[in-house]
């Protein structure tokens, strides 16, 4: 026993698991409905849900059975049903997550054509499942515009609009230039208003029109946020990987171009593990479906008694419980179940066995609302006060009340004189101190072939002294199991 301690340094140490209770008594804070520990089903990505699309993204239904137990130990079962309203920004947000993050699953099949819309596959080299587009090497260029005006000379070229609304300024009289404003973009040129101060009031008087000029090998394109810029015509593509961003921007475009794949992109998600309805993808209108619950009768007492003209009544009691949980929070962020009210309804019904009359009572109490946590559950009282007890009589007389080291002073001077212990002794020659551990050492000479010296093997000393104090003590094991 003592070696297998020093051999198992952690022979006491143990890990303990606490076991899932066989009845769980919940919801306990049952928001967010995918986290929650308490309901039947866990509220997972497998809960029975479903989806359907609005005008604005989907809603997402998620049902389950949870189960709480009152303070008088009745169990009820409650169904919950959890309403989300999700945005299009939200389900984009979710689509892209689980796109980047689980390439192989739901949502990434549904959104892959969307993404190749945008630009966006499979990349061809690197990690299997990595999302890339392609980008030129070659940069896009800020495009150099020619300006002239709609009036006067249009031959002249400016540098800039205001240069070319400045030049004609002065063709109306009291009319002081101030600043040029956009009129029109195009692919082809851009028109500027030439806006002027003339006899105190503003006026456009006249339009500065650009033309685009590109260095040879680009031209000018017009972007989707107005700006426009000269981009190569012939560029050298590279791959480089798509942000979550970059799928979230095509999920988006998807969308509004079909809004019908609004709840197929969110139950994808859904099963992917990253459900819309989640606060981190947004706040989202949330309502709870949880209606009272009421249980069946239960009979809890039964007696027979004779009445004064000598007829017997029977006397039932029976009782049910109404459990209405409490809601609130509009959204997913704050929506919750604070706690559980809780109505008892004991009936007593007195038939009389000879007559069939019934008497039927009633009696409605209204409990305390059940907490909706356990740390809010009040603690059980669990403090007892020890009666009084008589004196415990004597039942026996200790026959070694100092106990080994009592018997062993008692009977050694008998054992030391007998013929027995002289003889023990006399095999065991009486050693002097000033003894030393023991030195060993090991040669290493072969014959006549190779003499290689000797090697000392020095054992510490406490080596020993803990192999004797390991032997004493099984010997005083044994001692006492053989006297004992």
């Amino acid at each position: 026993m003592i070696s297998a301690l020093l051999l198992s340094p952690y022979a006491f140490a143990a890990i303990s698991v606490p076991a899932t209770p066989a009845d769980v008594v919940g919801p306990f804070e049952p928001w967010p409905p995918y986290q929650n520990p308490y309901t039947s089903d866990n509220f997972t990505r497998n809960t029975p849900a479903t989806t359907s699309g609005t005008s604005t993204g989907a809603d997402i239904t998620r049902n389950g059975t949870s189960t709480i137990t009152t303070q008088s130990g009745t169990k009820v079962k409650i169904p919950v049903s959890v309403t989300s309203k999700v945005s299009k920004a939200a389900i984009a947000k979710a689509v892209a997550r689980a796109a980047k993050f689980s390439p192989g699953g739901f949502a990434a099949g549904i959104v892959a054509e969307a993404l190749i819309d945008e630009g966006i596959k499979r990349c061809a080299a690197g990690t299997l499942g990595d999302w890339c587009k392609e980008e030129n090497v070659e940069p896009d260029v800020p495009a150099d515009f020619s300006w002239r005006t709609s009036v006067g000379d249009t031959t002249k070229r400016y540098t800039t609009p205001e240069a070319a609304c400045q030049s004609v300024a002065g063709n109306y009289a009291n009319n002081v230039f101030l600043r040029v404003e956009l009129r029109e973009r195009t692919e082809t040129y851009t028109d500027m208003w030439c806006v002027s101060l003339q006899n105190g009031t503003e006026r456009k008087y006249n339009t500065a029109l650009g033309q685009p000029q590109c260095q040879t090998g680009y031209t000018y394109k017009l972007m989707i946020n107005g700006d426009g810029y000269c981009t190569p015509n012939n560029p050298t593509k590279k791959e480089v990987p798509a942000t979550e961003p970059d799928i979230e921007d095509a999920a988006k475009k998807d969308q509004d171009k079909t809004p019908s794949n609004s709840p197929r992109m969110a139950d994808g998600a859904r099963k992917d593990g990253y459900s819309p309805d989640k606060p981190e993808f947004g706040t989202s209108p949330t309502t709870w479906n949880a209606p009272p619950v009421t249980t069946a009768p239960r009979e809890t007492g039964r007696s027979t008694t004779t009445n004064a003209d000598g007829t017997k009544s029977t006397t039932v009691t029976s009782e049910k419980t109404t459990v209405t949980p409490k809601t609130e929070g509009s959204t997913n962020q704050d929506t919750r179940i604070t706690n559980y009210h809780v109505t008892n309804v004991t009936t007593t019904t007195i038939t009389n066995n000879t007559t069939n009359q019934q008497t039927i009572i009633e009696d409605v109490q209204n409990g305390p609302d059940e907490p909706n946590s356990p740390d809010e559950r009040d603690e059980e009282d669990l403090t007892f006060n020890d009666p009084s007890m008589p004196d415990v009589p004597k039942l026996y007389t200790q026959k070694y009340p100092d106990g080994i080291a009592g018997a062993w002073r008692d009977n050694k001077p008998d054992i030391q004189s007998t013929q027995f212990w002289a003889g023990i002794r006399s095999m065991f020659p009486e050693i002097g101190g000033g003894g030393s551990c023991p030195n060993f050492q090991l040669s290493f000479g072969i014959g006549n072939l190779a003499n290689f010296g000797t090697m000392p093997f020095d054992v510490p000393c406490w080596i020993y002294q803990a192999i004797g104090l390991i032997m004493l003590t099984t010997a005083a094991f044994c001692a006492r199991k053989i006297i004992f």
